[in-house]
């Protein structure tokens, strides 16, 4: 094969790679979730009444969150005398 061949074969294979690269979103760009970041913070206390507060208060404004209900079932599980 040409060298120039070869070049132009390498350069085309590469082309997906940083198209997506390129439309893959950030992490920062997000959207942040308060509620989810309240779980995050009471759970790096090892702090599950205030989980559980919290994500109780999110239900009762979304109650279809899945998410919510999830993370409010682990805080149970997590402490030895459910609230």
């Amino acid at each position: 094969m040409k060298p120039l061949h070869r070049s132009l074969m390498i350069a085309l294979m590469a082309l997906p790679g940083i198209a997506l690269a390129a439309e893959t979103p950030s992490v920062s760009s997000a959207p942040r979730d308060p509620v989810l970041e309240q779980f995050a913070a009471a759970k790096a206390k090892n702090d599950w009444s205030e989980a559980q507060a919290a994500l109780r208060q999110a239900l009762a404004r979304n109650p279809d969150n899945a998410d919510y209900h999830n993370l409010y079932a682990y805080s149970i599980r997590k402490v030895r005398t459910p609230t």
